[in-house]
């Protein structure tokens, strides 16, 4: 239960992304408001698009294959770094997931969850605490099985996907490597 009470942001994303989740599995119409397609973003005027979409899941596997790593690496990520970091790091990587799709993918496609902001959370452990015994062999290797699936799982994806989630890789990466180097 600590956990719960170090990890704000992470419980919150999490919470938020269930919630969401939820509705539009009820409201299907608020899938296309609030992931993200490049046509409305840019000519409808749906500029919250960059960062909603990555609280919105195809459904309930998509939904869990995000949030059991999302909490599994934030458990360990935001008591180190922070809620503010941890939540630079997450919007940063999401948000420039956005912008690489926006720019990459054809007009009507539609982008949803918050899969770079994982990425990111998950390169920030690995940078974090990958060489220290400070935590159980069990969070290195579970994360480093879920960073192998969805590495596997992202070559299959379009192009837009796949840089996405590696430019969230590469933020959550420098923001840790900055924080430790700052720490030392």
């Amino acid at each position: 239960m600590e956990a719960w009470r170090r990890t704000p942001f992470t419980v919150a994303v999490v919470s938020i992304a269930v919630v969401t989740t939820g509705i539009q599995l009820l409201v299907p119409s608020l899938r296309e408001r609030l992931g993200l397609i490049p046509e409305a973003f840019l000519y409808a005027g749906r500029a919250w698009q960059i960062v909603t979409y990555s609280f919105v899941y195809v459904g309930l596997i998509h939904l869990v294959w995000f949030s059991a790593p999302a909490l599994a690496s934030g458990f360990v990520v935001e008591p180190r770094l922070g809620s503010r970091r941890t939540g630079l790091l997450f919007f940063a990587s999401v948000t420039v997931a956005g912008v690489i799709h926006l720019l990459a993918s054809p007009w009507d496609a539609l982008y949803l969850g918050g899969g770079a902001g994982l990425f990111g959370l998950m390169a920030a452990f690995s940078v974090l605490w990958w060489p220290r015994r400070s935590t159980s062999p069990s969070w290195h290797l579970l994360l480093v099985v879920w960073f192998g699936l969805a590495a596997i799982g992202t070559l299959s994806s379009p192009a837009s996907v796949m840089l996405g989630r590696l430019a969230g890789a590469a933020i959550g990466g420098a923001i840790a490597w900055r924080c430790r180097a700052a720490a030392a």
